[in-house]
């Protein structure tokens, strides 16, 4: 019987999936800003003007959910187009999913250029309404990323609004943590548990004899 509870524990065990991340739909927002150099949402595929500051744009993905995350600050050769920058403003950005996951976290990447071009780390962030929580210094000139913890979050939405400390905000990636789901029993794993049921069966009815 204990070999039977060893298996049984097994194939629970490889019914439970792991914790997962998730992509948005789409996500609405208003558009980056030009300085230097333009700092557009260039790659986004849904409404508006991905070439006109401050455009509203919706029912699209682009830049932000791309896979790509600056490893250099904004003025780097190479890194400049993997930003979406905004001055002056303290952007809401509203992200869509295609049904109400079980949230644990997101995940932002920012650019901190010390105030180098007016460019720094935020002073915090605000999700769905919360109060924002305050992004912890960024010790150096880098980008750097900040975990804002969802526990306990199920939703089909996320308005992440992000307060400003200096002129700009530079924000090149968000990403999306999930509780693990549970999930269907294999048939193999099935078939395993009813032989195993079959067997403790046959024993006790051994046992009677």
């Amino acid at each position: 019987m204990k070999n039977i509870a060893v298996a049984a524990g097994f194939v629970m065990c490889a019914a439970t999936a792991q914790a997962a991340t998730v992509l948005p739909t789409s996500y609405d927002m208003v558009n980056g800003n030009t300085g230097t150099f333009t700092y557009w949402d260039d790659t986004y595929n849904g409404s508006g003007s991905t070439t006109t500051s401050g455009a509203s744009l919706t029912g699209g993905t682009g830049d932000l959910t791309d896979g790509v995350i600056a490893t250099g600050n904004w003025n780097v050769s190479g890194e400049t187009a993997k930003y979406v920058g905004w001055v002056n403003t303290n952007p809401t950005i509203t992200f869509n999913f295609a049904q109400a996951y079980n949230f644990t976290s997101m995940t932002f990447h920012f650019d901190d250029a010390d105030g180098f071009g007016g460019v720094s780390q935020p002073l915090s962030v605000g999700v769905n309404g919360a109060a924002p929580v305050v992004v912890p210094t960024n010790p150096g000139p880098a980008p750097f990323s900040f975990t804002y913890d969802l526990t306990g979050t199920t939703t089909d939405t996320l308005a992440a609004q992000i307060f400003r400390t200096n002129a700009w905000v530079f924000l090149s990636e968000v990403t999306f943590e999930t509780a693990a789901p549970a999930v269907p029993l294999p048939a193999a794993g099935g078939m395993l548990l009813l032989g195993l049921a079959g067997f403790g069966a046959m024993r006790r009815r051994q046992a009677k004899a």
